[in-house]
């Protein structure tokens, strides 16, 4: 679970604020906007659903690769240390 936290990711790069008219805060706030975003529309799937009622909501990386599109994933990986 360590996506949902900025702890195991680059403090600099997470920090760094976006630049651009459709983006808001820094870089990890808007990456998790979006993965937050593209969870909900996932919420129907079964995967989805378990990890909702046994684990509070959170979804390990290797299944929310499932979810997340190609651009979330890269940014994600950017973040990395």
């Amino acid at each position: 679970m360590a996506h949902l936290t900025q702890k195991g990711l680059d403090a600099d790069l997470c920090g760094q604020l976006n630049k651009g008219p459709n983006h808001e805060g820094t870089r990890y706030e808007s990456w998790r906007r979006e993965y937050d975003k593209l969870q909900a529309k996932a919420k129907g799937e079964d995967y989805v659903r378990h990890f909702c009622l046994k684990y509070n909501s959170q979804v390990p990386v290797w299944a929310a690769g499932e979810f997340m599109t190609i651009g979330c994933a890269i940014a994600l990986y950017r973040m990395m240390l």
